[in-house]
C-alpha cells in the first residue's frame, strides 16, 4: 500500500510526501531482513525522492545519488523516477490490489492491513450496537 502512496504522489510532483511515504516502506523492509541490491535500490530511491523534495536540478541527480550507489543502480531509479506521468507503466512490479500478481508482495503492507481491517469489521458486526448503554 505504501508504494501505490508513493505512486499517487509522484503523479502530482509531490516528492516530500513520497519521500516521506517511501521511508515507511523502507523501514519496513530494512525490518524483514532484506539485503544486497534490492535494498540497495530501495535506498537510492529514498535518496533519489530526497533530493527530488529539495529541489535538486536533475542533472545534480546522477553526480549526487553515484557518489553513494552503484552507477547502474542510480541510473535504473532515474529512468524509472523520472517521468511521473506514465509511472506506473515504467514500474511493472507495481499491481496494487491485485497481490497474486504483484513482483513486490512479499515486501508489501497491504495483505497485513486488508486483513486486520477485515477481522476489525467482523468482530464490529459481530456485536449488536443497540445492546450498548452509554451512560
Amino acid at each position: 500500500m505504501a508504494l501505490f502512496l508513493v505512486a499517487l504522489h509522484l503523479k502530482i510532483s509531490d516528492y516530500d510526501n513520497a519521500f516521506k511515504t517511501f521511508n515507511t516502506f523502507l523501514d519496513y523492509t530494512k525490518q524483514s531482513n532484506q539485503q544486497g541490491p534490492i535494498l540497495s535500490y530501495y535506498k537510492c530511491v529514498s535518496s533519489y525522492l530526497e533530493l527530488r523534495a529539495k529541489e535538486v536540478h536533475k542533472l545534480d541527480l546522477f553526480m549526487l545519488l553515484s557518489a553513494f550507489y552503484p552507477i547502474k543502480i542510480v541510473q535504473r531509479v532515474i529512468d524509472e523516477f523520472q517521468d511521473t506521468t506514465n509511472l506506473f507503466s515504467n514500474l511493472p512490479c507495481l499491481q496494487c490490489f491485485n497481490c497474486d500478481k504483484c513482483g513486490l508482495k512479499d515486501t508489501c503492507l497491504y495483505p497485513g492491513n486488508r486483513e486486520l481491517i477485515v477481522k476489525l469489521k467482523s468482530i464490529y458486526l459481530a456485536h449488536d450496537t443497540s445492546t450498548i448503554h452509554v451512560k
